[in-house]
């Protein structure tokens, strides 16, 4: 008898049986070898054991018939799942993780990437306080210029206010009255002490008088002038300001008080009780508009180290008087700023300084950064806290209703300009830091500027700008409306 051993042949009533059970020994043994490659307990060893299985196999809805995508001949209850597969696929709620996780991870980033540019821009940029930290100076020049170099010039379209002469408050005309052209030492008796002034007259000054001291056209070409006061530093004389700024030979009349002691109100070591040297600038006011026609709408002050100083203190308790200040290498005492600050603010603790609104007039203020007397930033001298210059010119744009940041300009290798933004109609405050300037009223050539400093040598003579120019332009640029 003939016996057919193949198992697979067709005519063999058995052979479709048999295949049926080798595909599906095979499937299980399938299942099991990837099962042992793949018993890690990671998402790749889930990986590869999902995409071993032989195919993608679903339960009916009534989970009682068979996985649909397997052989025919295995049914959901006749095979066995091997121990340790999971059958269940990536949920939403994984993948909500794993974008929860992707965005912490972006974030992260984005985090370290601002940290590394707020390090890398602290560390190539100044700070607000030190506006000049990173400048070098390289300045060819063997004489400071004369002209303006940091404040622009007035502009044609600038609308200026008409010239008005002076009303005194009290008439006191000078008794020797000095003709136009000359300057001298005058004296005069102001709160009980018999004070001294330098006075220069320019050619075209016109003497006071009550019927002419109407509105003035401003193509006149006779006008009432401008009036600068000039206030010299610690230890030093007023011919001696007079001699380093050469302001007399701007087109103003010029006078240059002398302080008792050499020094002026505001700082520890006054010779005067509160208020004289005030008083003192309002007499001389009188006896100049009494005397010559003096632009009411140009009265200017500025002054050096502790003058400058003191120039600050009219600005706080004057400035109804005054069109425009500028102080240079000021000594900001505690004294000077009293009257601007609000209550509770300590001059040992600067960072609770702070000026209340008020009442003000544009304010410049130069100050170098080589500074050894009176240091850039401030600090102690005399028993007394001084704050730094870039701090009160801040203070004082705070009382000046300034709003925003300051905003800062590198006009050159060695001069930076500071200026507050949105102070108003016709208001401004600006402050120049000059990199190669010491204790000094820059650009002077006398040696005479900065007495006060114990070796003025080592004080630095700056030839990046004339401190003489720019508040010129300065003054030029402002007039009270």
């Amino acid at each position: 008898m003939h016996v057919n051993r193949n198992p697979f042949d067709p005519e063999n009533p058995n052979a479709q049986r048999r295949a049926r059970e080798n595909s599906a020994r095979k499937a299980r043994h399938s299942i099991a070898d990837s099962t042992q490659a793949n018993s890690e307990d990671s998402w790749r060893g889930r990986r590869r054991r999902h995409e071993a299985r032989p195919a993608v196999r679903h339960r009916r809805e009534d989970h009682g018939g068979s996985w649909k995508g397997a052989h025919p001949s295995v049914s959901g209850e006749n095979r066995r799942e091997p121990e340790g597969i999971s059958r269940s696929r990536p949920t939403g709620q994984h993948f909500r993780r794993r974008r929860i996780a992707a965005a912490m991870f972006v974030a992260f980033l984005l985090a370290c990437a601002a940290g590394v540019g707020a390090a890398v821009q602290k560390l190539s940029s100044s700070r607000h306080e030190d506006p000049q930290a990173h400048n070098t100076v390289n300045e060819p020049a063997d004489y400071a210029p004369t002209e303006a170099v940091a404040i622009p010039p007035a502009t044609p379209d600038v609308q200026l206010t008409p010239a008005v002469a002076r009303i005194p408050q009290k008439l006191r005309p000078i008794h020797d009255e000095l003709k136009p052209g000359q300057n001298r030492e005058l004296q005069l008796k102001s709160s009980d002490r018999e004070r001294k002034y330098i006075i220069n007259v320019p050619r075209g000054a016109l003497p006071y008088s009550k019927k002419g001291n109407s509105t003035a056209h401003p193509d006149a070409k006779t006008k009432p002038l401008p009036l600068i006061f000039a206030f010299h530093g610690y230890r030093e004389q007023a011919d001696q300001m007079a001699r380093y700024t050469g302001l007399a030979d701007k087109e103003a009349i010029v006078v240059y008080p002398q302080g008792v002691g050499n020094a002026w109100e505001g700082a520890p070591y006054a010779k005067v009780k509160r208020g004289e040297d005030v008083r003192f600038v309002r007499d001389i006011l009188d006896a100049v508009s009494s005397t010559y026609q003096v632009d009411a709408n140009r009265i200017y002050a500025t002054g050096m180290s502790n003058g400058g100083g003191f120039v600050g203190k009219l600005a706080c308790e004057l400035p109804e008087e005054f069109a425009a200040f500028a102080a240079v290498s000021a000594a900001y005492y505690s004294g000077t700023w009293r009257a601007c600050a609000e209550k509770g603010s300590d001059p040992k603790r600067p960072e609770t300084v702070h000026f209340k609104r008020g009442q003000t007039s544009p304010y410049l203020d130069i100050h170098g950064r080589k500074d050894q007397t009176i240091h850039y930033d401030g600090g102690p001298r005399y028993g007394d806290e001084y704050l730094g210059a870039y701090e009160f010119t801040q203070q004082y744009a705070a009382r000046s209703h300034c709003v925003g940041a300051p905003v800062t300009t590198r006009v050159t290798d060695a001069i930076q300009r500071v200026q507050w933004p949105n102070c108003g109609h016709g208001m401004e405050v600006t402050h120049l830091a000059i990199g190669d300037a010491g204790h000094t009223w820059m650009g002077e050539r006398t040696g005479e500027a900065g007495k006060a400093a114990a070796d003025p040598s080592r004080e630095s003579k700056s030839k990046a700008v004339t401190a003489t120019g720019e508040i010129a332009a300065f003054f030029e640029v402002h007039r009270r409306s």
